[in-house]
């Protein structure tokens, strides 16, 4: 990747000069992503500029969206195979009226944003963040309603029957990004429990690519062999397909540290635990799915998709299991092709790392504004500066052994060389050049791992080196 203010190069606004004021934001708020607007500004005129810029009618959050999207396509193509996980994120605006941007859930102001993020995917290399394709804001009206009662969830039935079509989101971003990413050579959906629906499904394989949704509804199924022949000749569900599953092969999967979550539904769905190596059990059969008798006639009357389970049947002791159902277009006849249907599961959680990128070290919930327009004009300029950061982050935890050029130009490494105090090896890796970057930004090695705010202004600086360098270069010739 790039200088982050360079997302914005084909920016098209009604005047030239809010273009030049917009990256001039970005740079800022790039190199000090925590800091409030006072700080990272450090002067009256131009805090007085980026708050006139950020409520200017002529500066859309749509415009600067398709910016850095248009950026994300052009590296989607280049990485020829991508995933794009999608998932929603409540994003709280304490400084703004619910009367005025809208209600949660819990009353207060704020509104459900819905992203869809681009990975770059390798064979045994952990996904990288490319970029987001589309957001869509869905802003509540009306306060909630309390009567006592606990609200129950919806049924499949109720769902698709709603006049609420908020649902609706994942048909939405998944149309987007397919049409984002036509040229690319292969694009995969993931999503969680909430996209698991027949017609979804059906748009997927109608848009001629793939996806991998975990398992929600228990619909009516059968195993099939193939395309014409039934293993199952009565229909079952899905559950009792899955728990008749035997493992095919095992494998060892790192889980990450999961923190307690305040919400007590949270609580329940996803418990905390520690890091650990948990022994998994991969078993996959492909499924044939009646469509439900409430979808339209239009559909599909069946499809045929892969049911994947990746389970632990002895967990540590206190210690709740892992278990993931998952269905997917994706073929599983082999071990590899099974394993690489969780992987691209498990890559899922780049988007979770993604949301508290925004909302930890860019701030987007501490922001003052009071006007939806303002809001989101700030949630579109700091998508790609927390995509920025993702990413370096991830390519030094994630691939720290493989050569530094995959993450900085041989100029860069060169200005890095000269100008760092930290000493760069002759041939450095991902994690090498990283620590040397950080060091060129002002940290001290005594307080461990730089974080994505030091990494950020490092980078920054870098960007201004090179292009004195480069300027000093073109002088002397």
């Amino acid at each position: 990747m790039q200088d982050v203010a360079a997302e914005f190069e084909n920016l098209v606004l009604p005047d030239q000069r809010l273009v030049k004021r917009v990256r001039k934001f970005v740079e800022r708020a790039w190199s000090s992503p925590s800091e409030s607007l006072p700080q990272m500004l450090q002067d009256a005129a131009q805090l007085e500029g980026a708050y006139r810029l950020l409520n200017n009618d002529r500066v859309g959050f749509e415009a600067l969206l398709a910016s850095h999207a248009s950026r994300t396509s052009d590296r989607a193509e280049q990485a020829g195979d991508v995933v794009v996980v999608h998932d929603s994120s409540t994003i709280e605006t304490p400084y703004a009226e619910p009367e005025d941007v809208g209600f949660l859930s819990t009353g207060a102001a704020g509104y459900q944003g819905h992203f869809s993020l681009a990975l770059q995917v390798a064979p045994g290399r952990p996904a990288r963040p490319l970029g987001v394709l589309a957001v869509q804001a869905d802003f509540r009206t009306e306060a909630p309603k309390y009567d006592g009662k606990k609200k129950k969830g919806k049924t499949s039935t109720q769902t698709a029957r709603s006049t609420d079509k908020a649902f609706l989101r994942w048909e939405r971003g998944i149309e987007a990004s397919a049409l984002a990413l036509q040229g690319c050579a292969s694009v995969v959906h993931v999503a969680d429990r909430e996209a698991d629906s027949y017609p979804l499904f059906c748009k997927v394989l109608q848009l001629g690519q793939g996806c991998v949704f975990r398992l929600r509804n228990d619909r009516r199924a059968r195993r099939v062999e193939d395309d014409e022949n039934l293993l199952d000749e009565e229909w079952s569900r899905l559950s009792d397909i899955a728990s008749e599953m035997q493992g095919l092969f095992e494998c060892a999967v790192p889980l990450s540290k999961r923190g307690a979550k305040s919400a007590p539904a949270s609580k329940k769905a996803h418990p905390p635990r520690e890091a650990r190596n948990a022994q998994l059990h991969y078993s996959a059969t492909q499924v044939e799915l009646r469509r439900p008798h409430y979808q339209p006639a239009t559909l599909p009357q069946s499809l045929h998709v892969w049911l994947v389970r990746a389970w632990e049947p002895t967990p540590p002791d206190g210690q709740q299991a892992v278990e993931w159902v998952l269905l997917t277009t994706e073929p599983c006849t082999t071990a590899a092709e099974i394993m690489r249907v969780v992987d691209l599961y498990r890559s899922r959680w780049l988007i979770e790392d993604f949301f508290k990128t925004l909302k930890t070290v860019c701030k987007l919930e501490d922001r003052q504004f009071e006007s939806r327009h303002a809001l989101l004009n700030v949630l579109a300029l700091f998508i790609p500066i927390a995509v920025h950061l993702l990413w370096l982050r991830t390519c030094a935890r994630d691939t720290p052994d493989v050569p530094a050029t995959e993450l900085f130009s041989p100029l860069q490494l060169q200005v890095l060389t000269h100008l760092s105090p930290r000493k760069m090896p002759p041939h450095p890796t991902a994690v090498q050049a990283i620590w040397v970057l950080a060091g060129y930004g002002g940290h001290i090695s005594n307080n461990g791992w730089p974080g994505p705010q030091v990494l950020g202004r490092a980078f920054v600086r870098l960007v201004e080196a090179v292009a004195t360098w480069q300027a000093a270069l073109q002088a002397k010739m």
